[in-house]
């Protein structure tokens, strides 16, 4: 919705408050604290869209409260690392395995059902958490609840596909992703707060709250129809080319160096505190929120240049992690330039790839990037498994990963 609209709306509404709220919003000159307002109000002006913004914060805020801690949570509990690589192995497994299957629930009920109904294992996953005691009992089943998320994923990318605009597209992720970083600033250090003072079933509590207000905000969005069949789906399947699918692996790859390999190494070598690994995985958000503000309208009009920027600073930042940082101050330096450049990345990646999927059946080709993402993963858990001995020495893979980018 333009600028002119919204003060069309204001001037209808007499009233010196109103009057004075539009020329505070859109007549003062630009400087950051009011340009970074604007950014943020314009593109919630579509509804649609808003909904699904309001939806992926909370949740993205709900989850990173405690997702980065589980690994570690269950590591201290006495689990080892094959034990936990098993058990993000299966959920990859179960992730693809279940791709088609979800698809055709989609078809028939809809992925906003899907995605509401999945909350019932997924709750069940969050909830087995706080339960374990220590590592007697097998971590499988919490897996296999935990990829009921898979009906969020597509629902999510499906909606952005649909209501982001061709032009627009990047700024509008990166709308998405300031507003999951703003709340993501402060939820790691939060949530490595209470877990060392308290309890990780605090935490797991204010999680949940959270992530059924998230489903609440996306409840009143339509329902679009999907159309599915298999002969589609093979056709699709064999008209992406073989460099996306690379990419999409590699994806998945530089994704778990991220979210699983690097804060468990940060933590057992140079931290040993829940505070002080919230603190670190916060101030990737600071940093990310600073970027995507500063770079939004460049995103539009160079996503491909922002992807190999990104992707090739982050290649040199995994370097330096595997060869130079030996204190949890070079965890937090790493950890700020990460933010700066994953925002790069990040947000030219997924833009670029929700325009690829207008370009297809956007259900056949969101389903493929989610199973060749975690077939990406798969091969990581299995290298780690089988060849890999420690984890810092795999870290310099994640540089290759990220070179991977350059395919799209």
């Amino acid at each position: 919705m333009s600028a002119a609209i919204i003060s069309g709306y204001l001037e209808s509404h007499n009233g010196i408050i109103l009057n004075t709220l539009k020329y505070i919003l859109f007549g003062l000159p630009n400087i950051l604290l009011l340009q970074m307002i604007r950014t943020l109000i314009r593109p919630l002006l579509d509804s649609n869209r808003q909904k699904i913004y309001i939806a992926s914060s909370l949740r993205s805020f709900s989850l990173a409260l405690v997702e980065v801690f589980i690994p570690i949570y269950l590591l201290n509990l006495g689990y080892t690392l094959e034990s936990l690589l098993y058990f993000y192995l299966t959920r990859s497994v179960m992730h693809i395995l279940l791709v088609l299957p979800v698809i055709k629930f989609g078809e028939r009920f809809g992925f906003k059902k899907g995605y509401l109904l999945s909350l019932i294992p997924f709750f069940g996953y969050l909830i087995s958490i706080t339960m374990l005691a220590d590592n007697t009992s097998s971590l499988l089943p919490l897996a296999i609840l935990a990829e009921s998320s898979i009906f969020y994923y597509m629902w999510m990318h499906l909606s952005l596909t649909r209501y982001t605009e061709k032009g627009s597209r990047n700024s509008q992720v990166v709308m998405l992703h300031t507003l999951s970083g703003l709340l993501g600033m402060i939820a790691p250090f939060l949530g490595g707060l209470v877990l060392d003072y308290l309890n990780i079933g605090a935490v797991m509590t204010v999680s949940l709250v959270l992530l059924l207000m998230s489903a609440l905000s996306g409840l009143t969005l339509p329902e679009e129809n999907n159309s599915f069949s298999m002969k589609s789906f093979l056709g699709d399947a064999r008209r992406v080319p073989f460099r996306e699918i690379l990419v999409f692996g590699a994806h998945g790859i530089d994704n778990m160096f991220s979210v699983l390999i690097w804060p468990v190494v940060a933590y057992f070598l140079f931290l040993n505190s829940y505070t002080l690994l919230g603190a670190a995985v916060s101030l990737i958000s600071l940093t990310s929120i600073l970027a995507g503000h500063i770079a939004s309208s460049w995103f539009d009009k160079n996503e491909r240049l922002g992807l190999r920027i990104g992707s090739t600073a982050l290649a040199i930042i995994w370097f330096v992690r595997a060869q130079f940082v030996t204190s949890a101050f070079g965890v937090f330096i790493t950890n700020a330039f990460e933010g700066i450049m994953d925002k790069l990345t990040g947000v030219s990646f997924n833009s670029m790839s929700y325009e690829n999927a207008s370009r297809y059946s956007p259900v056949n080709y969101i389903a493929l990037r989610e199973a060749f993402i975690h077939l990406g993963r798969i091969f990581l858990y299995l290298a780690l498994i089988f060849f890999v001995g420690d984890w810092v020495d795999i870290l310099p893979f994640a540089s290759v990963s990220n070179f991977m980018y350059f395919l799209f």
